[in-house]
């Protein structure tokens, strides 16, 4: 079984964020990095577009359309609740 301080040597500062977010509960915060921890991005704008990319959302797009995908609008439905995002809580 892998002790807290393992847990942040082995894994950085993120992890210790993360173990601290839920109560030091070494196991919630491994399963919430690897299966909800997507990344950081600057802002949601990029998340929407890296998003959009990396799930295949643009297949079928022809390339001429593809400029035009409003990933600002996309971002902001992500803020108001369409999709969940969940920052960590720092310090």
């Amino acid at each position: 079984m892998e002790s807290g301080a393992d847990f942040v040597a082995e894994h950085g500062q993120l992890r210790a964020m993360i173990a601290d977010y839920y109560g030091g509960d070494i196991n919630d915060a491994r399963e919430a990095l690897e299966d909800r921890y997507c990344g950081e991005w600057r802002n949601v704008t990029e998340y929407a577009e890296h998003l959009t990319e990396e799930t295949g959302g643009l297949e079928g797009i022809p390339d001429n359309i593809a400029p035009y995908i409003d990933y600002e609008a996309m971002g902001r439905d992500m803020e108001a609740g369409v999709a969940t995002l969940s920052p960590l809580k720092q310090g």
